[in-house]
Order: structure tokens, then C-alpha cells, then sequence
């Protein structure tokens, strides 16, 4: 997005710079446009030989024969050789690390305009988490130092991106339509999440006000950044930058685009913003989603998986109970089992996805749910007369295997259990639930002791879902039975980076 963004709002780039190559998806994206050359700057070797291992990521960026790489100091090469760029894009580390504060400086800024062609845009980055709100605004007000009219966008809930320029930026006003036609743009900006502008020009200098301007030769920064390392500011920061945005006056381009989204917009962003792990966000745009279209199954389920990321589980049983009130619907019983099955109300989860088939028995998602809130409650008599009605009506749908599959789980058949597993995960039927079906295929060849088999479900579990603790807790137990105490203490430290008091990680 750090590309993507200055390059949407540029009106026709030619050359582009960079600072920072990190992983070169940044370098990547920028080669997505229709750019002539980009000039990338890396100060460290070692990032740049790493970047190699994200070549999946960064589609090769460093053989496309537009981009240069230059490894060495981004700062002295922008004010050293006198070239000049339509985008300059400074992506360096935080600046908490030596050296890294003095491109946060007026002096840099300052330098980095005078090397702007006319209508040429800055985007600099800065980051929520890990820093206080004097150092926050302080970068700010340094950056409006030399870009008055500048705008600040909050990607996510963890990142800030600074948009200055030469001239008034036109697509604020007119809107990005022409530039997200580009080949390949959509798709690239598919992957993240993107808010709103949250303030510009006097806004955003109300916001930095009083806040004092790091400079070369009195960069406090260097020294309180690192004292703040392992602080909790990243809520109050963004709070804060969220209220500004509610007070601030929208560009025309953004308030028409806001003013003419339809559910499915408001959903894909929230998705967008779910990517981008700002579950709070997506909390709020789903609902925003829900208030257009009700029972949208898309809405709704994302709408439950934000609930639970972001610690709203309460929240969410209190509107769908409220809903269901109103105008009970399958839809609403089945998100409601979900949420109270997240909860730990095994019973309550039977209870609401029972009534919920009971309203719809040809609702396959609604079904499916009812499978696994009673596999979860153990009751095997109730799953095999389920199972029984789903191979008489649904015969080899994705749902009746998935029930195959947990009955056989629960009789201890766990043969039988993988070999419905594999016939769930083949060909990709069941895309929604296809992450769960690898995990579970997974600890049923674990339960027969196919060690290979079951590391092979859970690592195709966490393709699709990275982030998921229990599949790295089965992953790290399988590698530790089959005598690899190695990979299995390195999947217990990426469950532990997740999630810290996570205390099975930690036995394990």
C-alpha cells in the first residue's frame, strides 16, 4: 500500500524512489503501475539477499529491468545525486533504531520536496504501535513542516501513512477511478486494507499543535523513541487519530465514495480491514454492512469473526439476539451458535444451530454448524441421526462428509475419519471451511501416527490461515512425536508471538 497510494493519487508517474527494500513488496506494487524506472535504496546487504525469500511476494521485483537497486544510505543518495522523482516513498525501519530518526527529520522532508518533480508526491511512513502520542505528533508536525497541506492516512490500526506534495493533490477532489483502471491494481489492493483520509491541512495541524519539529542537530527522537519501545500506546494513539477523523471535513472525492457505498462495499472493506488485522475496524464496517443488508451470510459471519477478534463476543450475542427478536432467521441462529460456542456455551451453540436448521433444513452453512456444535458437545446419538438425514437428502455434499468425518472422530474410527477427510479437502468443495478441514484431517493422521501426512494437513490448514494458534499447537505436537524437537519448539514460538499467556504453547 505505501506504493499503491501515492502512485493512485499521482495523476501520471514516471520515476519513482524508494527508500527501504524490506521483503520488496513495496518495489513490487510500484512496478504494478505503468512507471518507466524506480530507484530502490537498502542500506543493509543482508535485507536485500532476505528479500530473495519473498520473491513469491514481491513477484522477482529486483529483476524487472525498470527497478535499480542501490545498497546504501537512502538519505545521502536522495541529497547526493540530484535527481529528481514524480513519487518518493520512505519506508525506513522505526525510529527506535540508530540512525533510522534522521529520516524523520525537517531537514530530510525538506530535501526529499526539493527532489519532488512539479505535482510530485511524498509518501512517508510512521506506525502506531510502540510509540507515545508526543513522539507521534511530533513526527507529524515535522512532516507538516515541509508539506503544510499534507494528509495522513491509517492503514489498519498499526500503520500511518504521511501524503505530501508540491501541488494540491487533484484525485482528493476528483476521485482515483482512472488510476485503480490500471492492470493489476484492484488485485494488488485487494490484500490490504485502507481508512479514509483522517485529516488534512488544518486538520491535521490541529492535531500536531505545540508538537515540537525534529531537526538534524536536535533530534530528540533518537532517544525517546527507544523509551517507548515496550509501551501500550497504540489504542490511545489511534483512538485519538479516529476522533480527529470524525471531526474532520472529508475530500469530495472520499465523502462521495463513503456517501454511495452499498453493502457489498462496506463488506469488502471490512474484509479488507480483517487482512489488514484491524478487527475493531472491521467490526464497525461490518455492521455498517448488516445495516443495508441484513442477512447477508457473507456480512454476518464476518461480522461474528471480527466480534471475536476484537474481543466483542458480548457485544455480538446482544445484536443477534436482539435481531433474532425481531424476525427470527436461520442466518441469525447460525452466527449465534458460533458466537456462543466461542464463548464456551456448548449447549447454548446445540440449541441455537438447532433452531436454526429448524428454520431452513436446506441452509447448508446453518447444517453445518449444527455438525460441529454437536461433535463439540459429544453427542454422538444426535450427530449419527443428523448424519443419517444428511446421506438421505444430501448425499456427497461437502456438509455430509464433514459430518462423516466428525462421526467416525467421535467413535475413535480415525482411518475413517481421514479418509473422509481427504475426500473434504480434495478439489477444493468446501473453500469456506477449508482451513477447519485441513486441521481436522490433520489430527486424524495424527491419531493413526501418519506424522508426515498430518504435518502436510496442518501446514495446508495455515496457508490459509496463518495466524491460527491451535493449528500451530497441532503442528508443533506432530513435529515433537515424530522426533523433531527443533521445528516443533519453532511452531510453539509463532503460536507464543501471536498470542503470549497462550500456556500450551508455553509447556510445549
Amino acid at each position: 500500500l505505501l506504493a499503491h497510494l501515492p502512485l493512485l493519487l499521482h495523476p501520471n508517474p514516471h520515476a519513482v524512489y524508494i527508500i527501504g527494500l524490506g521483503s520488496g513488496v513495496t518495489l513490487s506494487a510500484a512496478l504494478r503501475h505503468p512507471i518507466e524506472r524506480v530507484v530502490v535504496s537498502e542500506i543493509s546487504p543482508e535485507v536485500v539477499a532476505a528479500s530473495s525469500v519473498f520473491a513469491k511476494d514481491n513477484h522477482d521485483a529486483l529483476h524487472d529491468p525498470r527497478a535499480r537497486l542501490i545498497v546504501g544510505d537512502g538519505r545521502s543518495h536522495l541529497l547526493l545525486s540530484g535527481d529528481r522523482y514524480d513519487v518518493i516513498i520512505s519506508e525506513p525501519s522505526n525510529p527506535w533504531m540508530s540512525g533510522v530518526s534522521t529520516l524523520f527529520t525537517r531537514e530530510f522532508f525538506v530535501a526529499a520536496r526539493s527532489r519532488l518533480e512539479p505535482g510530485g508526491i511524498l509518501c512517508q511512513w510512521a506506525h502506531t504501535y510502540n510509540i507515545s502520542d508526543p513522539d507521534l505528533r511530533s513526527i507529524v508536525a515535522t512532516f507538516l513542516s515541509a508539506f503544510p497541506d499534507g494528509s495522513a492516512w491509517l492503514v489498519g490500526e498499526s500503520d500511518l501513512l504521511l501524503i505530501g506534495s508540491t501541488a494540491p493533490v487533484r484525485a482528493l477532489n476528483e476521485g482515483l477511478t482512472p488510476a485503480w483502471a490500471r492492470p493489476g491494481i484492484a488485485a494488488d489492493l485487494a490484500e490490504v486494507g485502507v481508512r479514509d483520509p483522517f485529516a488534512r491541512g488544518g486538520d491535521l495541524q490541529q492535531y500536531a499543535s505545540s508538537a515540537p519539529v525534529q531537526s538534524d542537530d536536535r533530534l530528540a527522537l533518537e532517544y525517546s523513541a527507544p523509551r517507548t519501545i515496550y509501551g501500550r500506546y497504540q489504542n490511545t494513539n489511534v483512538g485519538r487519530l479516529r476522533a480527529l477523523a470524525a471531526r474532520a471535513q472529508p475530500p469530495p472525492a472520499l465523502a462521495a465514495a463513503r456517501a454511495g457505498a452499498d453493502a457489498v462495499k462496506w463488506r469488502d472493506r471490512a474484509g479488507m480491514e480483517m487482512k489488514a488485522d484491524s478487527p475493531q475496524l472491521a467490526y464497525e464496517d461490518f455492521l455498517q454492512a448488516l445495516s443495508m443488508a441484513p442477512y447477508d451470510p457473507q456480512a454476518l459471519a464476518g461480522y461474528v469473526g471480527a466480534a471475536a477478534s476484537a474481543g466483542r463476543l458480548d457485544a455480538a450475542e446482544a445484536y443477534l439476539r436482539g435481531r433474532a427478536a425481531k424476525g427470527d432467521a436461520a442466518p441469525l441462529q447460525l452466527e449465534l451458535s458460533r458466537v456462543l460456542s466461542a464463548r464456551g456455551d456448548v449447549k447454548g451453540a446445540v440449541t441455537a444451530a438447532q433452531h436454526g436448521a429448524a428454520l431452513d433444513p436446506s441452509n447448508e452453512r446453518a447444517l453445518d454448524q449444527l455438525v460441529s456444535a454437536l461433535a463439540d458437545d459429544g453427542n454422538e446419538a444426535a450427530l449419527e441421526q443428523l448424519v443419517g438425514i444428511l446421506t438421505q437428502s444430501l448425499r456427497d455434499r461437502p456438509v455430509t462428509v464433514y459430518g462423516e468425518m466428525r462421526l467416525a472422530d467421535m467413535r475413535g474410527d480415525f482411518a475413517q475419519a481421514a479418509a473422509f477427510g481427504s475426500r473434504l479437502t480434495a478439489g477444493g468443495g468446501d473453500v469456506e471451511n477449508a482451513a477447519r478441514n485441513f486441521n481436522l484431517l490433520g489430527i486424524a493422521y495424527a491419531n493413526v501416527g501418519d506424522h508426515a501426512a498430518a504435518r502436510s494437513a496442518f501446514e495446508a490448514s495455515l496457508r490459509i490461515a496463518p495466524r491460527a494458534p491451535a493449528v500451530l499447537m497441532n503442528l508443533g505436537s506432530t513435529e515433537l512425536r515424530s522426533g523433531h524437537p527443533s521445528a516443533a519448539a519453532r511452531r510453539f514460538s509463532e503460536a507464543l508471538f501471536l498470542y503470549p499467556t497462550l500456556k500450551p504453547a508455553l509447556d510445549g
